[in-house]
């Protein structure tokens, strides 16, 4: 990716001051990359047709090589706006455990945030159903991060998770890694009707 969406002027901390989305708690994420990424996919949520011009950046993206990038558009035309999603430190936790594995090289390179999540939270007598996301290698800016997820999520599952409503919380995790320069984990948390938090 070549950062094509930042060389048009985009400002990320500025457009989530201007959504008016709040503070971000600064000892929640280990880097600015993990905050980046949370702040994105809360600004895409809050405003989903403001950001169709960025997901027709879609051509950029050589790591995208599906074909159902202009019906996620479309879709993207029709979205009302979304409450925020909270941070879930379970989720992550998850995230991180993963990473710590896949970092050290105890494990390949794949998702199993679910299993990590699902180990976590029933060890606290809770349910749990969630999705995750994990692309290594990454050289884009984190808000293309998110729109590259966004793309990858509809071509396989023929929706966003992002823009699901049932989807309200997320955890993640960014690390260096010394064959694939980095690996990021995205978990989403999604709300279950009989869930009390």
């Amino acid at each position: 990716m070549g950062n094509s969406i930042e060389k048009e002027g985009f400002n990320l901390e500025q457009e989530f001051r201007e959504a008016g989305l709040g503070e971000i708690d600064p000892y929640v994420f280990e880097n600015q990359f993990e905050k980046e990424v949370y702040m994105s996919i809360n600004l895409i949520r809050s405003n989903p047709k403001r950001f169709i011009k960025h997901f027709e950046h879609v051509k950029d993206f050589k790591e995208y090589k599906g074909k159902k990038g202009k019906q996620l558009i479309k879709q993207l035309a029709t979205m009302e706006s979304l409450p925020p999603l909270a941070i879930d430190q379970n989720a992550i936790e998850a995230c991180r455990q993963s990473n710590v594995e896949i970092t050290s090289s105890k494990r390949e390179i794949k998702g199993g945030n679910i299993e990590k999540m699902r180990t976590i939270v029933l060890a606290n007598f809770k349910s749990y159903e969630g999705q995750d996301f994990t692309v290594t290698s990454w050289r884009g800016s984190p808000h293309e991060l998110v729109i590259y997820n966004m793309l990858q999520d509809f071509e396989i599952n023929g929706k966003s998770t992002i823009l699901d409503f049932k989807t309200f919380k997320v955890g993640l995790s960014f690390y260096g890694h010394r064959e694939k320069e980095n690996v990021c984990q995205i978990l989403y948390v999604f709300q279950l009707s009989n869930q009390i938090f």
